[in-house]
């Protein structure tokens, strides 16, 4: 309950709740709590960030939870953010996250050299994160749906984890409404026969590495309204990092994933079982 907790700093007073950071009574170690007005989460209905955001997290967690026993889920379990403790109090639910103290990847991002990382920092950060992802298709069965590098935390030892589950795909059926943040959201998401989630997972991630490596978008928007996502859908990845003068930031192997991962038809798209065995995640880094 809150009276276990100080509340050190409101980080985000929102429309559905707030995100404070609080410091444990019993034990002083500081927790990220999220709030969310039960009565306003069931009235989620045209919010396009949100789906119910709190009931998806706590069907998400309730999955990851359960999956992290399984002994393949060591790896891929410890790149998502942690779920200490939940409850409702006050017509609220709490969700009691672990406390991710360096932020997010996007603030790293920005604040680094040429706002674009190393090669090997690039590298091992996307080996986390893929290992999570992977742990969530393949272990938890569920797709999040908002992969990007302002829902990777980092935490105090400069580990990678995966956060924010408000609009996770529990079943991974078909989806049909597109949500996420444009510049990561798959072409077939502004289709009209709805949409694999998982594999539009893989090509949220395919951007996030693109953006880690070259400090840059892959578009504005994956359709035709887009002249980069044309160039791409006439002439390929590859040719499109020559075109646009960005070969030099990104590896061979790292170019190798992502022309398997950004490919514009979904069925034809990698899976995540695949990625974390590419040579970029499971080899040393050659340029």
């Amino acid at each position: 309950m809150m009276n276990e907790y100080t509340i050190d700093q409101v980080l985000i007073h929102g429309l559905y709740g707030d995100l404070l950071l609080c410091t444990a009574n019993a034990s002083n170690v500081q927790y990220i709590i999220k709030q969310m007005n039960m009565r306003m989460a069931e009235h989620e209905t045209t919010d396009a960030t949100s789906e119910n955001g709190i009931e998806k997290e706590l069907q998400a967690y309730a999955l990851i939870q359960c999956a992290t026993k399984s002994k393949n889920a060591k790896k891929g379990a410890s790149a998502v953010v942690g779920l200490v403790d939940s409850f409702t109090e006050d017509g609220y639910v709490h969700l009691v996250l672990e406390y991710c103290v360096q932020g997010d990847l996007f603030e790293m991002l920005q604040n680094s050299p040429r706002e674009l990382f190393y090669w090997d920092d690039a590298q091992r950060y996307f080996d986390q994160i893929a290992h999570g992802v992977a742990f969530l298709h393949n272990e938890c069965g569920l797709a999040h749906r908002d992969i990007s590098l302002e829902n990777i935390l980092i935490d105090d030892v400069g580990d990678c984890k995966i956060c924010d589950f408000g609009l996770a795909s529990i079943d991974c059926k078909r989806e049909s409404r597109p949500v996420g943040k444009r510049y990561y959201m798959a072409p077939e998401m502004y289709g009209d026969d709805g949409y694999d989630p998982m594999a539009a997972d893989v090509w949220a991630l395919g951007v996030l590495l693109y953006m880690m490596h070259t400090g840059l978008p892959l578009v504005e928007k994956a359709a035709t309204s887009d002249r980069i996502f044309v160039y791409i859908q006439t002439h390929g990845l590859r040719a499109m990092v020559k075109a646009w003068r960005v070969q030099r930031l990104v590896p061979m192997q790292a170019l190798d994933l992502l022309e398997k991962m950004l490919v514009i038809d979904p069925t034809q798209r990698i899976t995540m079982a695949d990625v974390v065995h590419h040579p970029y995640v499971a080899s040393p880094l050659v340029a």
